[in-house]
């Protein structure tokens, strides 16, 4: 059985472009609704993808969320953001994996950056399984996503 990574997408650039990628992403969600499986675009084959997106969420925020098996399908957001003139920034995590991270994607440069958390930087902090609470440079915190959070601005110099 497979973890999901949950997901965090918002595309910017020009509006009419940004709108035409966030309502092919509203038609794949009303798909999946319908046919209980996984999307990909109809532009891109089935062997040219890392993954499907599931559970895919368009509302009238600026963020499309979703989840994917195991990872983001990173590569084919950057085949997405090609296609569609448009530019994006993804947020994914999956602890049960150790990944937390972002990544950012310029069409016109057509150059992609991601930013990750490593093992190393999981093992800044401990958890106590008795009571829950997260420790983190001599500090308790309860929630794990505050303590992620932190480690990723201290290693990359912007907020997550």
């Amino acid at each position: 059985m497979a973890n999901w990574s949950s997901s965090w997408l918002t595309f910017t650039g020009e509006e009419a472009n940004v709108e035409k990628a966030r309502m092919m992403f509203k038609e794949m969600s009303d798909k999946e609704v319908q046919t209980n499986l996984g999307q990909i675009p109809d532009f891109i084959k089935e062997e040219n993808t890392d993954g499907w997106f599931h559970q895919i969420m368009v509302d009238e925020t600026d963020i499309i969320s979703f989840e994917a098996k195991w990872s983001p399908p990173i590569e084919t957001l950057k085949q997405i953001g090609k296609e569609m003139k448009v530019d994006f920034t993804l947020d994914y995590e999956e602890l049960g994996n150790g990944l937390f991270g972002k990544a950012v994607y310029n069409h016109k440069e057509d150059e992609l950056k991601t930013y990750i958390l490593t093992e190393e930087d999981f093992d800044q902090y401990t958890t106590d399984e008795e009571t829950g609470a997260h420790t983190y440079n001599g500090q308790e915190y309860e929630s794990e996503y505050e303590i992620l959070e932190l480690i990723f601005e201290k290693k990359h110099g912007f907020a997550y």
